[in-house]
C-alpha cells in the first residue's frame, strides 16, 4: 500500500467516525426531544422501553467507533513505518473529548428521558403517568 492509499484510507475512517457521531447525537437529541413534546402522556413503561433501544443504539455507535479507532491507528503506524511525513497529531485529544462528549450525552438523554415522569409523579403522587 502506498503512502496515498494510506492517507485515503485515514480520510474515509474519519468521515465513518464524524457520520456515527452525527447518528448518535441525532438519536440523542430525538430522544430528548420525544420524551418533553410527550411529556407525562408517555407512560413510563414506554419510557424505559425507549431508554433501552437508545442504551442499545449508544453502545453500537460507540462500539463502532472504537473499532474505526482501532483501524485509524493502524493505518498511521504503516504510515510511520514508511517514515511519512503525514502524522495526525491530535488523534488522541480528540478521541478522548469525544468520548467524553459520547458518554456524558447518553447518561444525559437518559436521564432527561426519565424527568417527565418524576415531575409527573412528584407533583401528581397519585397520577396514572407511572
Amino acid at each position: 500500500m502506498t503512502e496515498s492509499d494510506l492517507i485515503t484510507l485515514i480520510t474515509n475512517n474519519n468521515e465513518v467516525i464524524s457520520n456515527q457521531f452525527q447518528f448518535w447525537i441525532s438519536a440523542s437529541f430525538a430522544v430528548v426531544v420525544v420524551s418533553f413534546t410527550a411529556g407525562t402522556k408517555l407512560k413510563l413503561v414506554a419510557r424505559l422501553f425507549i431508554i433501552f433501544l437508545y442504551l442499545t443504539a449508544a453502545v453500537m455507535f460507540y462500539l463502532r467507533y472504537l473499532d474505526a479507532l482501532d483501524e485509524s491507528a493502524y493505518y498511521v503506524s504503516l504510515l510511520s513505518q514508511m517514515d511519512s511525513e503525514f502524522a495526525p497529531n491530535r488523534l488522541g485529544l480528540v478521541s478522548t473529548l469525544r468520548k467524553i462528549i459520547m458518554f456524558a450525552g447518553t447518561i444525559g438523554g437518559v436521564v432527561l428521558t426519565l424527568i417527565p415522569s418524576l415531575y409527573a409523579s412528584i407533583d401528581n403522587p397519585g397520577s396514572t403517568a407511572n
